[in-house]
C-alpha cells in the first residue's frame, strides 16, 4: 500500500510513514492551511553566520563575551515606560516580531568565538535545535525584568520590533 503525505510517497515495506504512528493525526479545523515561504528569512540568517563581525574590543573571556552580546542585543528593547500595552498581534506582527528574534539570536551566537567557526552547516544545525529554547527564555527573562510578578501573574511579554 502506498500513501502521499506533504508530497511524499510512503510505501509500507519501505519506511515508516508519520501516518502509521498511532499519536499522529491530521486534525481537520474546517479552515485552509497557510504554508508560508521563510527561506528570505534563513537566508538573511545565513548571512549573518557568514559575515557578521563582532566588535573587536570585547572581552577574550567567554562568558563575559556572551554576557555582552546579551547586553547589546537587550539595549535595542524598550524600557517598561515607553511600551505600548496591545491585547493581541496580528499574523504579520507576530512575524515580524519573529523575525527579528532570529536575527538577534544569530548575531548573540556569532560573539561565541567557537560558534562562529564553525562551517555554516553546523552553525544552521545548532541554530535550529536551540533558537526555541533561547528565544523563550529571553522573553520570560525580559517580562519578568521589566514587569515583574505581574510577567507571571497577567501574562505580560515584552516583544521589540528593533
Amino acid at each position: 500500500m502506498q500513501h502521499t503525505l506533504g508530497g511524499r510517497k510512503f510505501n509500507n515495506h519501505d519506511e515508516a510513514s508519520p501516518l502509521d504512528n498511532p499519536t499522529f493525526s491530521l486534525k481537520d479545523t474546517g479552515r485552509p492551511r497557510v504554508v508560508f515561504d521563510i527561506s528570505p528569512v534563513m537566508e538573511n540568517l545565513k548571512k549573518i553566520f557568514l559575515e557578521f563581525q563582532p566588535e573587536e574590543c570585547l572581552p577574550n573571556e567567554p562568558l563575559e563575551r556572551m554576557s555582552h552580546a546579551l547586553l547589546r542585543h537587550r539595549r535595542s528593547q524598550l524600557a517598561e515606560p515607553d511600551l505600548k500595552v496591545i491585547g493581541s498581534l496580528s499574523f504579520v506582527q507576530a512575524m515580524t516580531f519573529w523575525e527579528t528574534q532570529i536575527y538577534a539570536i544569530g548575531e548573540w551566537l556569532m560573539h561565541c568565538q567557537e560558534f562562529a567557526q564553525l562551517p555554516l552547516e553546523e552553525k544552521m544545525k545548532l541554530f535550529k535545535a536551540s533558537w526555541v529554547i533561547w528565544q523563550r527564555f529571553e522573553r520570560i527573562t525580559m517580562s519578568i525584568e521589566l514587569f515583574g510578578w505581574r510577567a507571571v501573574n497577567e501574562k505580560v511579554n515584552p516583544f521589540s520590533s528593533s
